[in-house]
């Protein structure tokens, strides 16, 4: 991930290799609140499996369509109302990491294509408490992308962006509470080489929740080790 200079002077948006040019990766501004609360409402079917989605009646699944994700949006608004990305940080625990992305398309008026948020305490949150075993260990709370950029490497470099900022804070694990039906999403966790640490069913057995934890300093040093074994193998090529 490299930085990429801005005109204005403003903070530099961050570039990835596996990015589309006009897609760029900054931080939260309240601007995007609309555009988070869409994004986060329509992906909720996308991020299931087609088995979940098939047993889910047909009604249930146009509901975001129908009613415009009001329900949805207004959860979003009450539990997440972030002014900048200070109000993130608790100010009694300045080494805290609490951060929110966002993935912006610029050949579309830098609309918000997809976000991630990692936070390091739920004090809001019975559910998350319950599960983030270490406490302050950095977790993602919230990763999606919207529906049309799906497959373009946005949830990747989000992912690799959140890494490596929580390696610079001397975190040793990143965490993420999933459920077994969000196929799609653990696919990805576990491409990162996240690995399943609890497992436990919820509302009678009908949701399943996973607690996946990766190890950041192991992460680190396989990337390390993989541009090593590139860059020796071109140098033997040339």
């Amino acid at each position: 991930m490299s930085k990429v200079s801005r005109k204005d002077g403003k903070k530099p948006y961050y570039s990835s290799n596996s990015l589309p040019d006009h897609i760029r990766i900054r931080e939260f501004q309240q601007k995007d609140i609309d555009e988070i609360q869409r994004i986060y409402a329509n992906s909720m079917m996308d991020t299931i499996s087609y088995e979940t989605r098939h047993a889910i009646h047909t009604d249930l699944s146009k509901i975001s369509e129908k009613y415009g994700c009001g329900t949805v949006q207004q959860q979003l608004t009450k539990s997440d109302k972030y002014h900048s990305q200070e109000d993130l940080v608790d100010q009694l625990h300045n080494d805290r990491i609490a951060r929110f992305w966002v993935a912006v398309d610029k050949e579309a008026g830098n609309k918000v294509v997809g976000f991630l948020e990692i936070v390091d305490n739920e004090d809001d949150d019975p559910l998350r408490k319950k599960y983030i075993m270490e406490p302050y260990a950095p977790h993602i709370k919230h990763l999606c992308v919207a529906t049309n950029y799906k497959r373009k490497g946005i949830a990747t470099a989000l992912l690799k962006h959140a890494i490596k900022y929580i390696h610079k804070k001397n975190a040793k694990s990143l965490g993420v509470l999933t459920s077994a039906w969000q196929g799609p999403a653990m696919e990805i966790f576990y491409r990162f080489g996240f690995i399943e640490v609890k497992r436990r069913s919820m509302t009678y057995g009908f949701v399943e929740c996973i607690k996946l934890s990766l190890d950041v300093e192991q992460w680190i040093r396989c990337r390390k080790a993989r541009k090593h074994s590139s860059s020796i193998s071109s140098i033997s090529d040339a």
